[in-house]
């Protein structure tokens, strides 16, 4: 499915905020990610330059920076 990146949070295809990543521990954005199995990303605004790198590594033309 999609995800959408906004002001550091990642929600689902049916816009509700995805908290998995915190069942770990640790909150971050590439967990947020990988637990929600998101297709492709939408990315709203700037994300910090780790996420972007591992954004344009793994979902190539799958993600979208607006």
């Amino acid at each position: 499915g999609k995800a959408y990146v906004k002001e550091g949070k990642v929600s689902d295809e049916n816009y509700r905020e995805v908290k998995k990543s915190e069942l770990l521990g640790e909150k971050s954005l590439i967990s947020e990610l990988l637990l929600c199995g998101a297709g492709s990303v939408y990315c709203f605004g700037e994300v910090d330059e780790k996420t972007g790198a591992f954004l344009r590594k793994y979902y190539k033309e799958k993600v979208v920076f607006c």
